[in-house]
């Protein structure tokens, strides 16, 4: 019998005593400190309408085990509880989504309600929530808002009129905009690192940047500096390590590449071989600057260049790891130089096309021994060829 305190018997989320027979639900138990318990559903079940039932996508043998609006479907040779077509899962159970035929409230998604829409009952989000799918969310950043009375923000927001007098969520004094989220800038309190800017953490309740990150007094975020080449950078002073590098690309997506006028070589930004240089070290590999009045950067004995670097010359001599041979060549094992890959011939140092000559083609052969008289009479062969040879 139900007991009128409901410390035995009891519904869900009723006072029970734990025991048999504390809870009416066989899938519920008594949940809580000795005096203070209440009946709850057990793990893998979910309240249903005050009865527990298997929750979306947990093991089932049938579909009178699970939620409503779902059914005990096979996947991979195991049944599991799946929403109905028509339903979307929300915390375990299956919802009438936005836009859905409905016929109370409690049929549709968190922040929404059955209402009349054009002569039909629809889940529509509740005032002050944004419709996003098939659910309902409160507004962020930047986006209008509504409060006293009204949902307000998302948490850690506030709804507060903007410059041009209406009401919208925006960051509260002390924090920044990073995304759709508001958080503590350098120097700003914390109590764990999720609470600052990207690229920060919590060092005795202040956010500080991270090693290679400055406070940024502009934006209140913390800037990359000292970025090698090709790495993700922010731009500003000190942003790339290279001093002949600079941070480039679209916004949001900037790297460190060399500026104009420098070549990537071996990891640094260096002078190409050609170009006007100040000392030691400017210059590419393989290159050393010289000359007088204005010096330049010459590439080494054995050496050309080619597209500002400067490559060893085919014969010289090179190692299997060697990557320094000239366009089109390779180091050959055998005879430990930079030999041209094939169809390619030596031509001062550098490897170019191999030009065939007419006379190597088998045709021309075959046609050579004629006599004019014969090449002049026979229909077949290509008007062309005719004058070539007759030349």
């Amino acid at each position: 019998m139900m007991n009128i305190s409901g410390k035995v018997d009891a519904r869900l989320h009723e006072e029970c005593v734990p025991g048999d027979g504390a809870c009416q639900d066989p899938d519920a138990e008594c949940v809580g400190e000795e005096g203070s318990g209440t009946c709850e559903c057990k793990q893998e079940f979910v309240d249903d309408g005050g009865i527990c039932q298997k929750g979306y996508e947990k093991e089932c043998n049938e579909t009178e085990e699970c939620v409503s609006n779902a059914n005990c479907e096979e996947l991979s040779d195991i049944y599991f509880c799946i929403c109905s077509s028509g339903f979307v899962p929300e915390d375990e159970l299956c919802k009438v989504p936005v836009g859905g035929n409905c016929r109370q409230d409690t049929d549709c998604v968190n922040n929404a309600n059955c209402t009349e829409i054009q002569g039909s009952q629809e889940c529509a989000c509740d005032v002050g929530f944004m419709e996003e799918g098939s659910s309902c969310r409160l507004p962020i950043l930047g986006e209008g808002c509504l409060s006293d009375p009204g949902p307000g923000c998302n948490p850690g927001q506030e709804c507060s009129p903007n410059e041009d007098g209406q009401t919208t969520c925006q960051c509260p004094d002390g924090f920044v905009e990073q995304g759709i989220n508001c958080r503590v800038p350098p120097g700003g309190d914390c109590v764990e690192a999720e609470d600052c800017v990207s690229n920060a953490a919590c060092y005795e309740n202040s956010c500080m940047c991270n090693l290679n990150y400055v406070p940024d007094d502009t934006s209140g975020l913390c800037r990359k500096v000292n970025a090698d080449l090709d790495q993700y950078c922010d731009p500003g002073e000190g942003e790339c390590k290279d001093p002949n590098a600079e941070c480039v690309g679209n916004e949001g997506l900037e790297t460190c590449k060399c500026k104009s006028g420098y070549l990537y070589d071996g990891g640094i930004c260096k002078i190409p071989a050609g170009e006007n240089c100040s000392g030691v070290g400017d210059c590419v590999s393989h290159a050393y600057c010289q000359g007088s009045p204005i010096p330049k950067c010459e590439c080494n004995y054995g050496y050309v260049i080619e597209s500002g670097l400067c490559k060893k010359k085919a014969g010289e001599s090179c190692t299997l790891m060697d990557e320094d041979c000239v366009e089109n060549s390779t180091c050959n094992a055998g005879l430990g130089n930079c030999k041209c890959n094939e169809g390619y011939v030596e031509d001062n140092g550098r490897c170019r096309w191999r030009i065939h000559k007419f006379s190597s083609y088998p045709w021309r052969e075959r046609y050579s021994g004629l006599s004019m008289r014969k090449r002049r009479t026979e229909p077949t062969y290509p008007i062309s060829l005719q004058k070539f040879l007759s030349d």
